[in-house]
């Protein structure tokens, strides 16, 4: 039967759509592509006798670049893997040139500055001199501000840690002072791994600077998942028996010096507490712009848990403007030792006590209500405070921390009051700024066993950690572990929409209660990365006591 036009122009538009996907699939598809990702899910080993040694150093540059480049912060690849087992000279010729072309004519631009972010984490716990030099040289070539502004650290680096060697250790504390003076200059300062932060530490220890001793000692831990594997543990073992009680003590002391904060004591319960000046800030946030940056901070974590929710962001919305009175906050949070202070004044029973039991999570990570778990024994009846009087108090619910607060004579903080306090009239998304570092905060990290953790750090704790621990973590006023560490009660009742109706001055939060909810704020060590934002909120009823929640009090008057 002959074919009748409408049947050939048929035939036609099917050929012509064929040979479009063919052509889309062989463009999406290269050759660079597909190697990239069998590299990055291990299917292919580097020295594949199968491709030509010139050839593979080309795609697996490539792959680098398509690997490091994404995101600069999410920690090591199997491509940042194989460039450390490339030869020096390719190591090199990544370094020197400008972009790296494939047969396909896939142009890349070389993002050095990404490059060095992912990069010297991975470069162990001694760093070659050499590749540093052509690492500066590179960045060097670029006339952004921030590759200049690291290839100067590094100079700073280099000398100080060949002054260093040489035993000269005036000349490598000058060096490192150096950085240090500029290291703000830098985003990802804490980000440069254990091989640049613990040479500094070592300085600075020698040099009695107690406060910058600690500060490199837990940015080269936090680091440490970066190193090269057989580097791991042994780096972690020179780090660990500094961090001591005593040691953070004092460099806290000294870290404080460095301030000018406005502090006075709580004389009650001996509680410092911070300053916060009276002024006008933007409260919230847009939630297409959060759910972005949620999906940013994931984009290449190593498990496939989606945990970027719209509905959690639509909480924080509209932005609008909020001006508040001045008030006193609790700097840190409310520790075992200052709660133990309470309970021994006024014989108080927490919630939990009364009921004999409250939520941990048991040995499959599910969350139960365990018989004999309370703010005493935090992880069951077998457990007790030995070493957790500087932890913050948990297991309490919001009756008991208010409790607590009014004992103190202070009060629960407002939501707006506690989010003043944390990100202040710049708005920042963090109270240290706007660009996530896991190296300042307890959140959900390597040590976490939930599918949602960070494994390119490691924060050392695997539930919650001493007060102050991150000295970084720090907001504006002086306040630390505002990010992480426990949920924070406040004093507002919940509701999703307040934000739409609330008062432009000094808002307390609905004055009935809408669904039967406190607000907390701030995250804990389970959060996932954005979850310790200044402006995360999180609703619970008002009896649940739970490893995680716990107290900041603020006080309202001179």
């Amino acid at each position: 039967m002959p074919i009748n036009w409408n049947q050939r122009l048929a035939l036609l538009i099917i050929t012509l759509i064929t040979i479009s996907l063919l052509f889309y699939l062989r463009t999406t598809q290269s050759e660079a592509n597909i190697f990239a990702k069998q590299l990055n899910t291990q299917e292919i080993a580097f020295h594949d006798t199968n491709t030509p040694t010139a050839r593979l150093s080309q795609l697996s540059q490539l792959a680098l670049m398509k690997g490091a480049t994404n995101d600069g912060r999410t920690g090591p690849t199997t491509a940042r893997a194989l460039f450390l087992t490339l030869p020096p000279d390719q190591q090199l010729a990544i370094w020197q040139n400008a972009a790296i072309t494939d047969l396909d004519n896939e142009r890349i631009p070389s993002e050095r500055l990404t490059l060095a972010r992912v990069l010297l984490p991975a470069l162990g716990p001694e760093w070659n001199h050499t590749l540093i030099l052509a690492i500066e040289d590179a960045l060097r070539t670029s006339n952004q501000t921030d590759n200049l502004n690291l290839a100067a650290l590094l100079s700073d680096w280099r000398a100080g840690r060949v002054a260093q060697q040489a035993g000269d250790h005036d000349t490598a504390l000058t060096h490192y002072q150096r950085i240090w003076d500029h290291h703000q200059t830098i985003t990802y300062y804490s980000h440069l791994g254990f091989g640049f932060h613990y040479p500094l530490m070592q300085a600075f220890q020698i040099a009695d600077q107690p406060d910058l001793t600690w500060l490199h000692a837990n940015y080269a831990y936090a680091t440490t998942p970066l190193l090269p594997h057989d580097t791991i543990t042994t780096s972690q073992q020179l780090l660990a028996t500094y961090f001591t009680p005593e040691n953070h003590h004092t460099a806290l002391a000294a870290w404080e010096n460095r301030h000018q904060w406005i502090t006075r004591t709580r004389t009650i319960d001996n509680m410092t507490q911070v300053w916060v000046e009276g002024g006008t800030f933007t409260m919230g946030s847009d939630p297409q712009a959060m759910l972005q940056l949620c999906q940013q901070l994931t984009a290449n974590l190593t498990n496939d848990f989606d945990y970027c929710d719209l509905s959690v962001y639509e909480k924080e919305f509209p932005p609008h403007q909020v001006t508040l009175d001045g008030f006193w906050l609790d700097q840190t949070e409310v520790t075992n030792e200052h709660f133990a202070r309470f309970v021994a004044a006024t014989n108080y029973e927490t919630l939990a006590e009364q009921r004999g039991r409250s939520i941990v999570r048991d040995k499959d990570g599910l969350w139960v209500q365990l018989d004999g778990t309370s703010w005493q024994h935090p992880e069951g009846p077998q457990s007790n405070l030995d070493g957790l009087q500087q932890h913050p108090v948990v297991h309490v619910s919001w009756f008991d921390a208010n409790a607590y607060c009014q004992w103190a004579g202070s009060q629960l903080p407002t939501e707006a009051q506690w989010e003043y306090a944390a990100r202040g009239s710049d708005g920042t998304l963090w109270p240290w700024g706007d660009d996530l570092d896991g190296s300042l905060v307890n959140h959900c990290d390597a040590n976490c066993s939930f599918r949602w953790h960070n494994v390119h750090y490691n924060d050392r704790f695997f539930l919650s950690a001493p007060v102050a621990t991150y000295l970084d973590n720090h907001s504006w006023v002086g306040a630390y572990d505002l990010a992480g560490n426990v949920w924070e009660w406040t004093a507002d009742w919940h509701d999703t929409d307040y934000y739409a109706y609330s008062p432009t001055h000094n808002p307390t939060g609905p004055a009935e209660p809408v669904i039967n909810k406190r607000s907390l704020r701030g995250g804990a060590w389970i959060s996932t990365p954005d979850n310790t934002r200044s402006a995360i909120r999180l609703s619970v009823k008002p009896n649940i006591t739970d490893y995680k929640y716990g107290i900041r009090c603020v006080t309202s008057s001179p």
